[in-house]
């Protein structure tokens, strides 16, 4: 099985626990993130993000369900001709704007208006029986962990440094038990499916998600123990798998990422410079350790891909130096971001 498809799976295996579903009722789903969920990509284009596949994959296994959300943009023709477009996917959004985009407004630029699952005006409130939440690499992109000064000469926080990563991931975990007990607060019947993170392809903040995935997976069980219908979906620990099988076979590496079989990517691969990390000479920052890498993770994440943000901004790197992000640029299909 594709690792896309185990986490697609693992999402799944979510939804049908105990008690998320009325016997005579579509399952309401509701996916609730950023750019992966909307299904924004600097690589290609992958409308509806990984509800396309997963609505799919419910239809094979005979469920009766409902996407649900305020948002309907971006759809597949699969979606919209089955009515299943909406969603909540807010691409750039970190986990507090997401949090506060629920009840209130967040001030990003798809808040529609706010209020998304109490309704606003004409639009009716959301009831979801299942919730897939798939957030928080805005939050590691952009460093952001606000009352917080580390000790570097930005004061922002340096990931290769295991003592701010730790600080930094706790903070991170605390933003999204917070959207979680907000989740439970207004819809105490819910099902919450919390997925973990996978790399997102920046030598800079890679070295946090493996130290995430754990971070997260204990949060699941903690608030299981509270007594609140969360449950896990870890797309982190089905991609590292999914990686392990793909380095025993790296001749796969030269297909395209996300497509049948055979299919090659356009023109010529990226080439690799010696040195330390083995950084790829594409840009200006030190990239991921290897074009094998991050094929992997590409074809991990399809249809679960991290979108394009196209913002600007300087982030502490292993040089203790700060990095320019790369321009924004359609064409330069390696750059990863959400």
């Amino acid at each position: 099985m594709r690792a896309g498809g185990a986490a697609g799976l693992l999402l799944v295996l979510g939804m049908l626990a105990p008690g998320a579903q009325a016997a005579d009722q579509p399952l309401r789903i509701y996916p609730l993130g950023d750019s992966i969920t909307y299904g924004t990509s600097s690589l290609a284009p992958v409308p509806g993000g990984y509800r396309d596949p997963l609505h799919a994959l419910l239809g094979t296994l005979g469920i009766a369900h409902t996407f649900v959300g305020s948002q309907t943009g971006n759809p597949t023709a699969s979606l919209a001709s089955a009515g299943q477009s909406a969603h909540e996917g807010h691409p750039r959004y970190r986990i507090d704007q997401v949090t506060r985009g629920l009840t209130g407004t967040s001030g990003g630029g798809s808040d529609a208006g706010g209020s998304w699952l109490l309704g606003r005006g004409s639009r009716p409130a959301i009831d979801p029986d299942v919730v897939l939440v798939l957030v928080g690499a805005n939050d590691i992109l952009t460093g952001y962990d606000p009352g917080t000064r580390y000790p570097t000469g930005s004061g922002a926080v340096d990931f290769t440094y295991a003592p701010q990563r730790a600080v930094f991931i706790d903070h991170l975990a605390a933003r999204l038990r917070t959207l979680v007990e907000t989740l439970h607060q207004h819809r105490p019947h819910a099902r919450l499916v919390v997925g973990t993170l996978l790399p997102i392809g920046e030598r800079f903040c890679d070295a946090i998600t493996p130290d995430y995935a754990p971070r997260v997976q204990e949060l699941v069980r903690e608030l299981g123990a509270e007594g609140r219908p969360v449950v896990l979906a870890d797309t982190f620990s089905a991609f590292e798998r999914h990686r392990a099988r793909r380095l025993q076979d790296p001749a796969r590496d030269a297909q395209r990422p996300g497509a049948p079989d055979g299919a090659r990517l356009p023109g010529p691969r990226p080439r690799l410079r010696a040195g330390a990390g083995r950084a790829l000479t594409l840009g200006t920052c030190p990239r991921q350790d290897s074009n094998l890498r991050f094929y992997l993770r590409r074809v991990a994440l399809y249809p679960l891909s991290y979108g394009g943000s196209g913002r600007a901004g300087g982030y502490q790197r292993a040089a203790a130096r700060v990095c320019p992000w790369p321009a924004w640029d359609a064409s330069s299909w390696w750059t990863t971001t959400t």
